[in-house]
């Protein structure tokens, strides 16, 4: 989701250049037109929102970012609800670099693996435990 939403932005940032483009030779055909303002004004207060709109974004992703580095933390170290095969997981003296580890690696990939090894009857599993269950099957 984030891929595609970057790839969104880019979109937008790209057509605001190109409109840009367009508006400053417009301008230069027709100097002194009050069309060229109104498509200059138009462009900035876009421009502007479009830039308000991805900070408040990058603010997002970087809040839900520390959301998930905690929650993973707390997993790791507590280990809830793991399968016998992944009750050696439980780490309640993890290091910063092991969440590190394991927040910065590919949650998508972690997350897939650990569905494929858990049965519908296993408890559910954490983060961490979705984590290990990956590494193991990486092993």
């Amino acid at each position: 989701m984030i891929h595609e939403t970057n790839k969104i932005a880019r979109k937008i940032k790209d057509n605001l250049t190109t409109i840009e483009e367009e508006n400053k030779r417009f301008e230069s055909e027709h100097p002194e037109s009050s069309e060229a303002r109104m498509r200059g004004n138009l462009h900035r207060t876009v421009s502007k929102k479009f830039m308000s709109l991805m900070t408040d974004y990058q603010e997002a992703q970087v809040k839900y970012k520390q959301k998930y580095r905690d929650k993973i933390e707390r997993q790791y170290q507590i280990g809830q609800r793991l399968p016998p095969v992944l009750s050696r997981a439980v780490k309640p003296n993890a290091t910063k670099e092991e969440i590190e580890q394991i927040v910065d690696g590919n949650p998508d990939q972690v997350f897939a693996s650990a569905m494929m090894v858990s049965s519908p009857h296993a408890p559910p599993l954490t983060c961490a435990g979705a984590w290990f269950c990956g590494q193991e099957r990486a092993a």
